[in-house]
Formats: C-alpha cells, sequence, structure tokens
C-alpha cells in the first residue's frame, strides 16, 4: 500500500526581515540555489522553519503547504557593452524571463525590484546563477 503522505522537505529559514511576509502567506516562492542537497519536489510537503539549529527554532507556517511547482532558474550577467538597460537576464525552464516577468518574480520572491533581486543573486552565489524556484 503506498503511503498517501508525500515526504516531506525542510527549506532554510528565509532571512528575517521576511518572515512576516512567509507567516502570512504572501511570500509563497523560494529561489534555491543548486547544491548537494535535494530540494523540494512537486508534492512534496514544505516545512517551513526559522532559527533552525538554534533554541529559538519555530515552525512559521502550519499546516504544511504543498510544493505546487519547481522550476530551473538560470541568471546571467550581460555584458556592460549594451550600454544602458538591464544588466541581467533570466531564464526560467530554458524559457527567456522578460523584463516585466522578472520583476513579477522579484516581487513574488519579496525584492522590492529586479534590479535588487539579480544584485541579490550575484553578489550571494555569482554569475551564472543556476537554481530552483519552489512555489
Amino acid at each position: 500500500v503506498a503511503n498517501p503522505i508525500p515526504p516531506s522537505s525542510i527549506l532554510k529559514s528565509p532571512p528575517r526581515e521576511r518572515l512576516p511576509l512567509v507567516e502570512s502567506g504572501e511570500k509563497r516562492q523560494t529561489i534555491r540555489a543548486v547544491g548537494k542537497r535535494r530540494h523540494a519536489r512537486l508534492g512534496d510537503l514544505l516545512q517551513l522553519y526559522t532559527g533552525l539549529r538554534t533554541a529559538f527554532c519555530r515552525k512559521l507556517v502550519n499546516p504544511n503547504p504543498v510544493c505546487v511547482a519547481v522550476h530551473s532558474v538560470y541568471i546571467f550577467k550581460i555584458s556592460a557593452l549594451r550600454g544602458e538597460g538591464d544588466k541581467y537576464q533570466m531564464y526560467i525552464d530554458e524559457r527567456i524571463v522578460f523584463h516585466h516577468e522578472v520583476t513579477e518574480i522579484a516581487v513574488a520572491d519579496a525584492f522590492p525590484d529586479k534590479t535588487e533581486f539579480c544584485d541579490f543573486f550575484d553578489s550571494c552565489h555569482g554569475m551564472p546563477f543556476h537554481g530552483v524556484m519552489i512555489r
């Protein structure tokens, strides 16, 4: 008999300034760098915590939300030779993402705009960035 409960994935806790957005349900996605650990898969129950491995650990959302989508994400830095305009190009599932879509993704991930969003990944992970978007 198959287990009716899908396996769970624990996601790293979001930055402190984004905790209220996660708890309220306003922030419903995260983008994580591809690494050694397995990321959430479609149908996984997501356990969202803050303060992991501390005495202040607490669960952010109850009941556990279900992962409804996982997308491959690539962000590349565009050459400065292009002049004014965007410094980055983004692909989701190998599809180019246009300006307004990058802004929508950035805002959904609790960034004020696409520039701050892309600059964050550049400064934290370097370019090109390869990750997964978990919703």
